[in-house]
């Protein structure tokens, strides 16, 4: 029963979150009639549920840490989770929803927003994918010695190091396609350097305090593309 409620509760953070969502984009286009933001919504909805409903049932435990996991994330963590979960993504939605209300990119066609949407469906499932292979996957970095923390080196963690970071990395770039917005492409690309510095962070750490970590880098030489970094 325990179990049900906490993901009937994080379910319900689900919705709110994108009703917040909703609010930012629709407010600032000052008008619904926009199906890319729509579209954005519900998928949002559809992968967050989807996440939830996977952990409640595979690793309800994880659900649990991330109730007390900002507490014993690593300083330089909180900063950084701070400005791309919260400041940047209220940017690019902002941008966005302020160039579908002036117009300011003009240059954006339906087929690339749909080519975009392709791309942020392929974002999510492989951020979901590498959420239900890794059951210390934290919304912040640390050790979770309280929970027996192991490498993880089966599904996509056998190509690269961190696949999750690949997912948040390719939806920032396809987000601001699908809502025609190249401002808000800026933002994105933000959003992938500031991820490319927490992958590196992370990577540090788990290299200096995770057992066996040195032994998986070597295995799995990239971080984050194939044969490149």
């Amino acid at each position: 029963m325990a179990k049900s409620k906490s993901g009937l509760k994080t379910t319900f953070q689900i919705l709110a979150a994108e009703v917040v969502k909703g609010a930012f984009l629709f407010g600032s286009a000052g008008t619904l009639r926009w199906w890319q933001g729509w579209v954005y919504l519900l998928s949002g909805v559809f992968f967050g549920v989807a996440a939830t409903v996977t952990l409640s049932r595979e690793s309800p435990e994880l659900l649990e840490e991330r109730k007390t996991a900002a507490k014993k994330a690593k300083p330089w963590d909180k900063i950084i989770v701070l400005l791309l979960i919260i400041i940047l993504p209220t940017c690019l939605y902002v941008f966005a929803g302020l160039d579908r209300r002036w117009h300011w990119t003009r240059s954006i066609t339906v087929l690339e927003s749909l080519g975009a949407l392709l791309v942020l469906l392929a974002s999510n499932t492989l951020f979901l994918w590498a959420q239900k292979t890794n059951a210390f996957f934290s919304s912040f970095a640390r050790i979770q010695d309280d929970r027996g923390h192991q490498v993880v080196s089966s599904g996509p963690y056998r190509v690269v190091r961190h696949p999750g970071y690949i997912g948040l990395m390719l939806g920032s770039l396809a987000l601001p396609i699908l809502l025609g917005s190249l401002p808000a492409l800026g933002v994105g690309v933000l959003i992938c350097i500031l991820n490319v510095v927490r992958t590196e962070l992370e990577d540090r750490m788990l290299r200096s305090e995770l057992k066996n970590y040195q032994e998986y880098a070597a295995k799995v030489r990239y971080k984050l593309v194939p044969f490149i970094w």
